[in-house]
């Protein structure tokens, strides 16, 4: 809305000789038995015709690109909140919430299962679960369909009105004219008289070309807030995307830390390694942790949250290895001469492995896996088994290791790491030299075999 009130400084000056003669200031007043006329102040308002389209397709475009951003919405850091206590975490804290007995975040304060804030209005909704993200997804494309279908009247009647000429209100002079005109057109009104100028339709203003009666949609308007009971719609959308929002339906705790782990430089990872190498340089180069750092890689590595189970992080440094000669002087064949640029022939995660056992003998190395890394150092986790605890004797899924053949698996290429380096990762025909062992080829292939005749 504006108000036409004063337009400029000779409009001003006109707009107070009219206020001047209304209330009779300067005048010579009628008779003494005359009654005086009391005079009403009218306040005149138009619309910008130009300022309203531009405001209401922005309007339109900011409900619809809100709606698109959270349906594209890729971001990594969640956050979570406590339906009981109301406490919030962040995905920072995603390691140090999950529980080993349901696989869900739980709080630290009342012990309640934390919900994705995002996906709260789902979870209220449908029930908790891990699918909340999808059904959230889906409400917000059903409300993004019934907004363009209820907005739809609208949105043609703005691309009709696009390209025609916005209607010009003029000065306040010109809009007196225009009202004395008017005035003189309907014989009736007294041109003098501003206050009866609503009686004319139309009156001082600058009509916009017609376009036709406006028609209504005749089917009934569904309210924008969903309800449970909403029709689901289901969208057309490529393979690719398809197959990711069936894996986010069935993505539970442990796979979203396993997603996160994946993607080793999003900010959310970046930060929180670089913040855990600060901490771990602090600490001994083995020291044992109250639980895995990655709950989801130890689990598929054998970890159980039973007792038996230990869990001891070890750093490794990084880079070559030397040889072991006093100040590096080398008595022999020139091919002997090389001093730094030797590798070993074991990985970093052997090595971590090897170390853990000789410090910690009555244990023994169950697998291990990577957790950190800087420019000095490697950091592995290494998962260690008490195979003289009655826990574990008792239990007929890990009482294998018990057994004496068992007995130093890390120095023998037993572990994870190590049949990574023996080369029984690959399969195929080029991979045959490698089964069962280097070794044992080599000396089949080296062996000649003859059979004795009598």
């Amino acid at each position: 809305m504006i108000y036409r009130y004063i337009q400029s400084a000779k409009g001003a000056k006109i707009f107070s000789a009219a206020v001047a003669a209304a209330t009779g200031k300067g005048h010579q007043t009628g008779k003494e038995g005359e009654e005086k006329v009391k005079m009403h102040t009218h306040s005149y308002c138009c619309l910008d015709y130009a300022q309203i389209y531009d405001v209401v397709r922005y309007r339109i475009h900011k409900m619809k690109k809100k709606l698109k951003d959270e349906l594209d919405s890729r971001n990594t850091v969640q956050t979570y909140v406590c339906p009981n206590c109301g406490k919030r975490y962040s995905a920072f804290d995603a390691l140090q919430l999950i529980s080993f007995t349901d696989d869900v975040f739980h709080c630290e304060r009342c012990d309640g299962e934390l919900v994705a804030e995002s996906d709260k209005l789902a979870a209220d909704e449908m029930g908790d679960g891990d699918d909340n993200r999808s059904r959230r997804r889906e409400k917000l494309k059903d409300l993004l369909k019934r907004i363009e279908e209820q907005l739809n009247p609208l949105t043609v009647q703005l691309s009709r009105v696009k390209d025609l000429p916005v209607p010009d209100f003029g000065t306040l002079q010109q809009w007196e004219a225009r009202a004395s005109a008017a005035a003189r057109g309907y014989g009736e009104i007294d041109p003098n008289d501003a206050n009866k100028s609503s009686q004319v339709p139309g009156y001082g203003g600058i009509p916009m070309p017609s376009l036709g009666d406006t028609k209504e949609n005749p089917s009934p308007v569904v309210p924008f807030s969903p309800s449970p009971s909403a029709v689901r719609v289901v969208f057309p959308s490529p393979s690719g995307e398809r197959r990711r929002e069936e894996r986010q339906k069935a993505m539970g705790a442990y796979k979203y830390v396993s997603e996160l782990w994946r993607k080793k430089q999003s900010d959310v990872m970046r930060f929180l390694q670089r913040v855990r190498c600060w901490e771990y340089r602090q600490h001994p180069s083995i020291v044992r942790v109250t639980r895995p750092t990655r709950p989801d890689k130890a689990r598929r590595l054998g970890y159980k949250a039973k007792q038996g189970f230990v869990v001891y992080r070890v750093r490794v440094r990084r880079g070559g290895r030397k040889r072991p000669v006093p100040k590096g002087i080398v008595y022999g064949k020139p091919k002997h001469q090389g001093i730094t640029q030797l590798k070993f022939q074991r990985n970093k995660r052997s090595v971590a492995e090897e170390r853990a056992a000789r410090k910690l003998g009555g244990l023994r190395v169950l697998n291990s896996y990577w957790v950190n890394e800087d420019s000095t150092y490697k950091y592995f986790e290494v998962i260690l088994v008490d195979a003289a605890h009655a826990a574990i004797r008792n239990d007929p899924r890990t009482n294998w290791i018990c057994k004496g053949v068992h007995k130093h698996r890390e120095l023998r290429g037993l572990t994870s790491a190590g049949k990574k380096f023996r080369g029984l990762r690959g399969k195929g025909h080029t991979h045959h030299k490698a089964r069962p062992s280097r070794r044992a080829t080599w000396k089949r292939n080296q062996t000649l075999s003859l059979r004795r005749y009598r």
